[in-house]
């Protein structure tokens, strides 16, 4: 749920076959494909995946007074590759172009994608070694504001396995970064754009075919702005995390995670001492438990805790709780439901501020799978912000969208 230097570097594997786990994810909507495209002798499997979708924002701003809403059709089309060149190797691709335009706000009119490229050799006891290249442009709101800025996420990623009958090291490295297009009001364009280099080991004790396994991961990495003279300080995190994974039933399991990161950057925030956080010293992990009681259900109940870069700051520690639960009523009908809750503390704030906010985040919602490869989704929910310098937003959201995928 939350990426920080804990989370950065760590890639799990694929199926051993060309088969592609059903359901896919559209935009975070189960569709099992309703089409079998398949060629090369079974080795390539071709996916393609269309969303169309209207939605509403009740403050497309986020600001605490005189909101101003507004309407959006939204479009989504992509496709989803499989190829099996070998017994051994797995390749996958997924390629999406998504645009949204607005009714009356065309200077929120937006259009992004994403192309995800992996690698992945198996053996009969799990990943060998694995390749991920991931790039998106995408307009999400920032947790600090609830405001949505236009900006490219990408990342790298490269996992090496050595495996024996209970014992597994996992070496890792790569890097993620963003790149900002438009200014953001408390930033510019150019001020936040970074590179963050990161490298892991992992030492996992326990048999795969066991209920428990244990773990010790050991993880570094530099965040580098690469804008002269920005405010963002440079810096570096090293980070100790034991590793937890249980499963109490074939349907019900836990996964955690528990440490401490240490973070040191070249110089208190914007260079005042006020900030007095060029190094930062914070408990780090997370909780998840999960539930799968059949396909299209699932339960998912998590805490946890992460330091993060964050808009006027070195850094921030973020809190998080939440739910996620979606329930297969019948055939063809499902619910879901969303909460959210994210405490941010700033690693130091200027004489006067005040370091913490709280944001909530809910969703609710129906899915008809009408059938195979179409889904009908109708979702609504809240955001409201509370910094506690009062700068507070509250806005209502509502998308109804239908999934083709092939």
């Amino acid at each position: 749920m939350m990426v920080g230097l804990v989370g950065l570097v760590g890639m799990g594997g694929a199926l051993f076959a060309v088969e592609s786990p059903e359901p896919l994810w559209v935009d975070r909507i189960p569709v099992r494909p309703g089409g079998n495209l398949i060629y090369d002798e079974g080795r390539l499997e071709l996916h393609p995946k269309l969303l169309l979708g209207l939605g509403y924002d009740s403050n497309v701003d986020a600001t605490a007074t005189n909101p101003d809403d507004d309407v959006y059709a939204r479009g989504v089309a992509g496709v989803v590759v499989y190829w099996l060149p070998a017994i051994a190797d797995r390749f996958s691709a997924d390629v999406q172009v998504d645009a949204k335009r607005y009714l009356d706000r065309d200077d929120r009119d937006f259009t992004g994608g994403r192309l995800r490229l992996g690698w992945t050799r198996e053996s009969a006891l799990g990943p060998l070694a694995t390749v991920v290249a991931d790039g998106m442009l995408v307009d999400d709101p920032l947790i600090e504001t609830g405001r949505q800025v236009q900006r490219a996420r990408y990342e790298g990623q490269a996992g090496w396995w050595m495996r024996g009958t209970s014992n597994v090291i996992r070496l890792g490295v790569g890097a993620v970064g963003e790149d900002y297009r438009e200014d953001a009001g408390v930033f510019d364009e150019r001020e936040r754009d970074y590179l963050r280099p990161q490298a892991t080991i992992e030492w996992w004790y326990g048999r795969a075919d066991g209920p428990t396994r244990l773990g010790l991961r050991l993880a570094g990495d530099r965040i580098d702005y690469r804008e002269a003279g920005s405010p963002y300080q440079d810096g570096s995190g090293v980070a100790l995390i034991g590793l937890v994974r249980h499963h109490f039933t074939p349907l019900l399991q836990l996964n955690g995670h528990l440490g401490i990161e240490h973070r040191r950057y070249a110089d208190d925030f914007s260079g005042d001492p006020a900030f007095d956080d060029q190094t930062i010293t914070r408990p780090v992990g997370e909780l998840l438990l999960r539930w799968d009681p059949e396909e299209y259900s699932r339960l998912d109940l998590g805490i946890g805790s992460v330091v993060v870069p964050t808009i006027d700051a070195n850094a921030a520690y973020l809190v998080q709780a939440w739910m996620h639960g979606r329930w297969r009523l019948q055939r063809s009908l499902g619910v879901l439901a969303e909460v959210n809750v994210f405490a941010l503390e700033r690693s130091g704030t200027a004489t006067g501020a005040t370091p913490n906010d709280l944001t909530l985040r809910v969703r609710a919602g129906v899915e008809i799978w009408a059938r195979d490869g179409l889904v009908i989704r109708a979702l609504g929910g809240t955001d409201i912000g509370e910094p506690e310098n009062g700068a507070g937003y509250h806005r209502l959201l509502g998308t109804l969208d239908t999934v083709f995928l092939w």
